[in-house]
């Protein structure tokens, strides 16, 4: 009875499949592959460091973003996760590439209102800068702090200060009236040259403006130096050696040498390891006043947090430091930003107005020149918030063209105008002729932003590997490239979209404070709160002739 038990067993499981029972039969290949990724993707959350490659980093950042997400919930419940960052998906983030590009879609658009805690704002950085120098050890109090303002120029028109220019050295002389600054030093520094045709240099009538400004509003100028520091036309353009032509001038005329013989601070008895010095050596605290236009010193300020070793301001510092100990001292050099707003931000010219934002809108992209001669020249790497301002300009630039251009075919077509952009702008850009980089070339105002677009095009289109993480390489011709077409963009907007014009005669003779209504600010449609940057007096820039 047994043995036919036994056989019946025997034949019941001979009748079944075999693939029922794996421990009994071998797996197939492709079973086989898949038991092999299972089992290696398991050993993988508990490899060793010699075993950890790109897979295992991307899962162990992506866990940990999986939590910091379930953390940043609201009332405990977990949020949704990005694209590419599923729960049980870590197939999307095989490469460092492809978790990089979840993060910043994550940054850009976060699901929970989270916003990251670095500021990228230019003006906001700015500011923060000034706020944090005012704070350090009380700068205004300092026994050995010797002041020095330094005003950038800007070329002047048919050998007549312009209104910009005009603006800032308004600037200084409202932190002289009201603030009781009284600098040691004042720098203009600017080209040696005449522009163009021109006799006089901007640096010159610069001196002239801010002596009339000054008698006009009883400012004393007693104890105070005026100085002309002549910088190349290449250093213009905001190089690492910029500022060198300012330091060499401090040194050579004996004033570093002078304010430490006149310091009556000396440096600590002891030195860091708590022994006595054999000799005190005097300690001074020389404080630049940076004066320009906001645009121009929140381009010198990113340069300065965005490509370091390329930075004037490094440089300034370090040439201060080493000129003092030659003279057997020691010299903290600090600075801060007194910046006046850019006059042409309101215009009861339409043209003006529109040209002067794009103007603006180009000019935030000098630091990104910076940079990219840096990666051209292989000292640094390519930074990736100047390629969100390369996208961010461009993007916005192609959008007004793209408005003028329907506004104006809508109003020849004789229909109502959907825009805010009034429809005769191109016809007045068409009949605003600028000279081109060429010899002798010259085109009309909305040709050349159009040829100047095609080039930012381009420059966006040789960076994007890089800019994105992508894996194909930037070549160094490329970055040679794309260094030229920036050049251009920006030598063509300067040339064409820079409204500004030389200051009216009869203005001369109304900078007296009294002439200042109290309602000026208003005028610009800026706050109150920046009402002392604005200029002192009222001035309307006009449509270009």
């Amino acid at each position: 009875m047994n043995i036919l038990c036994f056989v019946i067993l025997l034949i019941f499981l001979a009748s079944l499949p075999v693939r029922s029972f794996p421990i009994l039969s071998q797996p197939s290949s492709n079973e086989r592959t898949k038991l092999h990724m299972a089992i290696k993707s398991k050993d993988l959350k508990g490899a060793t460091p010699n075993d950890q490659n790109a897979g295992s980093i991307a899962s162990r950042l992506s866990k940990a973003a999986k939590e910091a997400a379930e953390k940043r919930g609201l009332n405990g419940t977990p949020m949704p996760l990005p694209t590419g960052m599923q729960e049980d998906d870590d197939s999307s983030l095989s490469s460092i590439a492809k978790l990089a590009q979840s993060i910043d879609e994550e940054l850009l658009h976060p699901r929970d209102g989270y916003r990251p805690s670095r500021e990228t704002s230019s003006i906001r950085l700015l500011l923060d800068h000034n706020d944090s120098t005012e704070a350090d050890e009380g700068l205004t109090l300092s026994l050995g702090c010797r002041h020095v303002a330094v005003v950038f120029s800007k070329p002047l028109s048919d050998d007549q200060i312009t209104t910009e220019y005009a603006s800032r050295l308004v600037s200084l002389a409202r932190l002289m009236k009201y603030e009781n600054y009284r600098p040691e030093l004042i720098c203009f520094c600017g080209s040696p040259l005449a522009e163009g045709d021109g006799l006089v240099t901007a640096t010159s009538a610069g001196v002239v403006f801010l002596r009339h400004l000054c008698s006009a509003n009883e400012i004393s100028l007693e104890n105070t130096n005026l100085c002309i520091i002549t910088q190349d036309e290449d250093e213009l353009s905001w190089t690492e050696s910029s500022l060198h032509p300012l330091v060499q001038e401090v040194i050579g005329r004996g004033y570093l040498k002078d304010w430490l013989e006149q310091s009556d601070v000396y440096e600590r008895p002891t030195d860091e390891y708590g022994l006595m010095r054999q000799r005190q050596r005097k300690n001074i605290h020389v404080h630049l006043t940076l004066v320009s236009t906001d645009y121009h010193l929140c381009n010198l300020n990113d340069i300065h947090v965005r490509s370091p070793r390329q930075s004037p301001l490094n440089a300034l510092q370090h040439k201060i430091d080493h000129a003092a100990k030659v003279y057997k001292g020691i010299a903290k050099s600090t600075w801060c930003f007194r910046y006046a707003t850019y006059p042409y931000v309101y215009s009861k010219s339409e043209v003006a107005a529109f040209l002067g934002k794009c103007y603006l809108m180009s000019q935030e992209l000098r630091p990104l020149l910076v940079n990219l001669r840096g990666v051209a020249n292989e000292g640094e790497f390519f930074q990736r918030d100047n390629y969100r301002a390369l996208v961010g300009t461009r993007r916005a630039l192609v959008g007004l063209v793209e408005e003028v251009n329907n506004a104006f075919h809508q109003t020849r077509s004789n229909k109502e105008t959907t825009f805010t952009t009034p429809g005769n702008l191109k016809a007045e850009l068409q009949k605003t002729i600028v000279k081109t980089p060429f010899q002798d070339g010259t085109m009309s105002a909305d040709v050349a932003l159009e040829s100047a677009l095609l080039s930012l095009g381009r420059c966006v289109d040789l960076v994007r590997p890089a800019g994105t993480l992508s894996a194909t390489s930037v070549s160094h011709a490329d970055w040679t490239d794309a260094v030229a077409k920036l050049e251009y963009f920006l030598d063509v907007m300067q040339r064409c979209c820079d409204p500004d014009r030389p200051l009216p005669a009869c203005d001369w003779g109304k900078l007296s404070l009294e002439n200042v209504k109290t309602s000026f600010s208003t005028t610009t449609g800026l706050p109150h709160s920046f009402s002392h940057d604005i200029i002192l007096y009222r001035y309307d820039p006009n449509i270009i002739s």
